[in-house]
């Protein structure tokens, strides 16, 4: 069920998920061998250095979730750029990596079935941020998320997809930018009939893109604690 979850997840964001260490796992998507590269907008040079301690403070911490819940390392996923390469196509985007500055994962947090993590990302100019921006808002956004998850858990060893739909949800924040939307995924594994709620909380301002994820089987991830959570995110956020 962990791999189900994992995929449902990667399609939160427009950009690839990255590695992790005990805490956060930080890493440039361009190439870093001075500590600033010029934007390509502005005449604002970027601090690749910077970016990178900034997107480590913006994602969830042990001391952010409940008492109980279990932390373990962020893990890489081979397929996790060629599914948001695809989701960035569908929605006119280029890959991800193009335009990235830094990336940081929290752990994932895990509490029975429910599962909580985010991602912090730094893009290379705020035309890059608002072209994002603009990508969620517009109309393939959500079409686009259900077609290439789809696609993905398609691709599933001993599951079958019974169904996948995808609705906006609504989140309660004064942020320059929020979203969220709400992945339902319904399967047959091994005979048995499964649904995995996967919400996506995103979150932005300036150059930062935020994406809380929240996951749950048989059930909706608890919206008490995805309030609460949403609600420590965006005050990291509105800090930075």
């Amino acid at each position: 069920m962990r791999r189900l979850v994992m995929l449902a997840a990667a399609a939160l964001a427009l950009t690839a998920c990255g590695g992790a260490t005990d805490t956060a796992d930080t890493e440039s998507a361009a190439p870093d061998a001075t500590a600033t590269t010029a934007a390509a907008t502005t005449t604002t040079a970027v601090n690749v250095a910077a970016d990178k301690a900034k997107a480590r403070a913006l994602v969830f911490t042990r001391s952010d979730l409940p008492a109980g819940w279990k932390a373990t390392a962020h893990q890489n996923d081979p397929t996790d750029k060629k599914f948001d390469d695809q989701l960035a196509a569908c929605l006119g985007r280029p890959s991800p990596t193009a335009y990235l500055t830094a990336r940081a994962n929290s752990q994932d947090f895990a509490s029975g079935d429910a599962e909580v993590s985010s991602e912090a990302l730094l893009v290379r100019t705020v035309a890059d941020f608002n072209a994002d921006v603009d990508a969620v808002q517009g109309p393939k956004f959500i079409p686009c998320v259900k077609r290439v998850l789809t696609s993905s858990l398609q691709q599933l060893a001993g599951a079958s997809v019974r169904s996948v739909a995808v609705a906006p949800l609504p989140v309660d924040s004064d942020l320059q930018f929020s979203a969220g939307f709400r992945a339902t995924v319904k399967l047959l594994v091994q005979g048995q009939s499964v649904t995995v709620y996967q919400d996506g909380i995103l979150l932005g301002k300036e150059r930062i893109e935020l994406t809380a994820s929240f996951s749950d089987v048989q059930q909706p991830p608890d919206p008490a604690l995805e309030k609460a959570l949403v609600a420590k995110l965006g005050a990291k956020l509105d800090a930075a």
